[in-house]
């Protein structure tokens, strides 16, 4: 076999992919200090070679607390420590604020005596592949007209809320509404008319309810609101705003008022399934439909 001398650095100094190499101790802050970084980390990060050199991986990542993915730095950090490889995908950040998605490799690199001296992480930009998976999963999870959550994640709240209540008996209230007469809407007004009068009972619904609560689009002109640390007094209460809010907003927008009905089921300790208490608010909503 004929033996070639190459220049490793040239190689990957012109790599498509990011890549730094830190020293291997200390991990903890202000560690692990980054040592070298790439042509296409500059790039992509905004940063120069001298201003990332010294400094450790941690510049890249946010600091606010809510924005981290505390499994993947674990499982990272116990790698380092064991001086073992790892890979994973983390979102980072650019000098200029913009957030991108490395799916990395980190190796460790060993002296002439087989100790761990420094890491390599190989790192390649999937920002784009992960906005996809985004927007899939807001896709799966919301309703396309009014923004709202769809029938299937809202199950999932409100199951959450369920096992939630049995462990803390802290009671919530579910919400069933429905507009009326929504049939005569669309054959009088057309289709166009009928989804404008969805939106304005959902925006209308937001501009009511407070953070915590949760409003889904059960299908068709059925919506459904979850609303924790509330019962049946306060269930009424906020119904009666949410009729309010939308007859204004309506008699506004549109040539007519809509007009809604609304169900109201607060959870007792029988309930061991959500369709039971949605069976209850359905109930209601119907008793609430025949008195108008």
């Amino acid at each position: 076999m004929s033996n070639f001398e190459f220049d490793f650095s040239k190689i990957v100094e012109c790599a498509q992919d990011v890549i730094i190499v830190t020293k291997a101790f200390p991990i903890k802050p202000p560690g692990p200090e980054i040592v070298y970084v790439n042509t296409a980390f500059t790039k992509l990060t905004g940063y120069t070679f001298d201003e990332i050199v010294g400094k450790n991986p941690r510049v890249l990542q946010s600091r606010n607390s809510h924005d981290h993915d505390n499994e993947v730095k674990d499982k990272i950090v116990d790698a380092l420590t064991k001086k073992t490889s790892v890979t994973a995908t983390i979102k980072n950040y650019s000098k200029d604020g913009r957030e991108y998605w490395l799916e990395m490799n980190i190796i460790p690199l060993t002296d002439q005596n087989g100790e761990v001296t420094h890491f390599a992480a190989i790192e390649r930009d999937v920002t784009a592949r992960k906005i996809i998976e985004q927007q899939l999963q807001i896709l799966a999870k919301t309703d396309p007209l009014t923004n709202l959550l769809n029938r299937r994640a809202f199950d999932e709240r409100l199951t959450n809320e369920l096992s939630r209540y049995h462990r803390t008996l802290e009671t919530f209230a579910v919400l069933m509404l429905d507009v009326n007469s929504f049939k005569e809407i669309n054959d009088t007004h057309g289709h166009t008319v009928g989804d404008q009068a969805l939106v304005i009972v959902a925006d209308s619904c937001n501009s009511v309810l407070r953070t915590h609560d949760t409003i889904a689009r059960f299908g068709g002109d059925e919506f459904v609101v979850l609303l924790p640390n509330a019962n049946v007094d306060t269930a009424e209460i906020v119904a009666d705003k949410i009729k309010n809010s939308i007859l204004e907003s309506s008699s506004e927008k549109l040539e007519f008022e809509v007009n809604i009905s609304i169900g109201i089921a607060e959870v007792n300790i029988k309930d061991e399934m959500l369709t039971e208490i949605l069976r209850r608010a359905d109930e209601s909503l119907y008793d609430d439909k025949k008195r108008q």
